[in-house]
């Protein structure tokens, strides 16, 4: 077994989904548990999200752009490295983040570094200013007794719903604040698809007028791509809107005949509807996951949760544009008049 992997990241969208194919690989060889790989896979992908955000991305050598990652395996310890080249930052003046106040808080970020060090046996962070920062985490590897199995596994999945709901807050607040639907939408579908272990996913719009599915986001597509559409009437968008569980996988599947253009055979394994109490917003998809040999469904009530999280983001960042453009057309009204005075 080769008990060190090296390899650079490129600063670009999703590079991160592919690194965790190399974590769950690697992490998987040394014997570590699922339950173990999905918590390192959590901290992982958020010390690359920060380490992408603090890398230059504006300079002519590419190697300075680059993530640096290395895995290793030495007594029964599985250790992380990330480093990145940006300017770097005091990692100590991170106020560790209390749901409560980030919820009436404007500044919602210092999720990733407290998940860290929850999910991680060690975890440090060192920065180099001005020459970047380097993110040190180790998990080792415990057999855990049977009857410890079943409180290992909710724990794991209530510190997953927490962290990718504090990660949501962080991105609503941005969506409130932003132009760019898309740019939110599309970092809350790879922090999804990340913790969750997921190769692909995409998030559909249902668009009365046009009595058509727009997809907003598939991480498969460069963030610049034209993005597909399926014709669907309103009828049969209500059958899926009726399905209490929310998820409409094979409805889907059987009702939209140019699915099968976008996605391959075996490509999607659940398809759940966007909705809150009161509005049907589209349908959120998710492809196969990484270890496709596990038989381990995945999280249901996770998924509804988050599928009415994505869907409140939508619906709020749509009644804040309403309100930005009501406000602008009150100012150009506001300057008519003051100009004919």
């Amino acid at each position: 077994m080769v008990s060190h992997l090296f390899f650079k990241l490129a600063n670009e969208k999703d590079s991160e989904l592919e690194a965790c194919e190399y974590l769950d690989t690697f992490a998987k060889k040394c014997g570590f548990a699922t339950e173990s790989i999905d918590e390192m896979r959590l901290a992982f992908i958020e010390g690359l999200i920060n380490a992408k955000e603090h890398a230059p991305k504006d300079i002519p050598d590419g190697n300075k752009r680059d993530i640096h990652v290395a895995l290793s395996w030495a007594d029964e310890m599985l250790q992380i490295q990330i480093r990145d080249f940006g300017k770097g930052f005091d990692p100590t003046v991170v106020e560790k983040p209390d749901i409560r106040k980030k919820l009436k808080s404007a500044h919602k970020r210092g999720w990733g570094l407290m998940l860290m060090e929850k999910l991680m046996d060690g975890a440090e962070i060192t920065s180099f200013p001005p020459s970047g920062t380097l993110i040190q985490l180790v998990k080792k590897r415990v057999d855990a007794a049977p009857a410890e199995v079943d409180t290992i596994r909710e724990h794991k999945r209530v510190e997953r719903l927490k962290y990718i709901l504090g990660s949501f807050i962080d991105l609503s607040s941005f969506l409130c604040q932003s132009k760019n639907l898309q740019a939110g939408l599309r970092s809350m579908l790879r922090i999804l698809l990340g913790t969750m272990g997921v190769s692909r996913g995409a998030i559909y719009t249902f668009e009365n007028d046009n009595e058509s599915l727009e997809c907003l986001v598939d991480i498969k597509l460069r963030a610049n791509a034209r993005l597909p559409q399926a014709k669907i009437s309103s009828k049969t968008f209500e059958k899926f809107a009726i399905k209490e569980d929310g998820e409409v996988t094979e409805l889907v599947k059987s009702e939209i005949t140019a699915f099968k253009e976008n996605f391959k055979d075996g490509e999607i394994e659940h398809i759940y509807v966007l909705r809150t109490d009161n509005q049907n917003q589209g349908l959120l998809v998710l492809g196969t996951r990484f270890r496709k040999e596990e038989e381990e469904t995945l999280d249901k009530e996770l998924l509804t949760t988050i599928s009415r999280n994505i869907s409140s983001a939508i619906n709020t960042y749509r009644l804040m544009q309403n309100l930005r453009d009501a406000n602008e057309s009150l100012d150009r009204r506001i300057n008519e008049l003051d100009s004919v005075r």
